[in-house]
């Protein structure tokens, strides 16, 4: 990789503040709004038994996600419709709202996915994903000469 240095023209200097703002400006979008298409967070820890996967998914119910493991890849998926019609005299509005999501992950053979379980609750979904039971950490010396 090469280093890339950044030269700004004499006498440029940019307030603090305003910095802080054009830095910041483009998270105050980024951060509080989903859009369709958007996928949710998800946190992945592990211990010596097992894989957790969490993710926020609020708005959607359990019918509405659905998990499949196909050649290795695990896919967390969902979709929502909502649509809501107004009758005011002779106007009639009807508005549709669509969101959906797909998170896939890279599935390896140290995983027993016959083990896997599932728990919705509250708009997190939490998936167990057990390490198979001969399954050793790779650890390797490598000598040297």
């Amino acid at each position: 990789m090469l280093p890339v240095k950044f030269n700004r023209p004499r006498g440029f200097q940019i307030d603090s503040l305003m910095n802080e703002f054009l830095n910041e400006f483009p998270s105050v979008f980024s951060n509080g709004f989903r859009t369709s298409g958007s996928y949710p967070l998800v946190n992945i820890t592990e211990n010596e038994k097992e894989y957790l996967l969490e993710l926020a998914v609020p708005g959607y119910t359990k019918d509405q996600i659905t998990i499949r493991v196909e050649d290795g890849l695990l896919t967390i998926s969902g979709e929502t419709t909502q649509s809501e019609e107004k009758k005011e005299g002779k106007f009639i509005r009807k508005e549709y709202s669509q969101q959906s999501f797909k998170r896939s992950f890279t599935i390896d053979e140290k995983i027993d996915i016959d083990g896997a379980k599932a728990k919705f609750e509250n708009g997190m979904l939490q998936m167990v994903l057990p390490k198979k039971s001969d399954a050793k950490p790779d650890v390797k010396k490598i000598e040297i000469e």
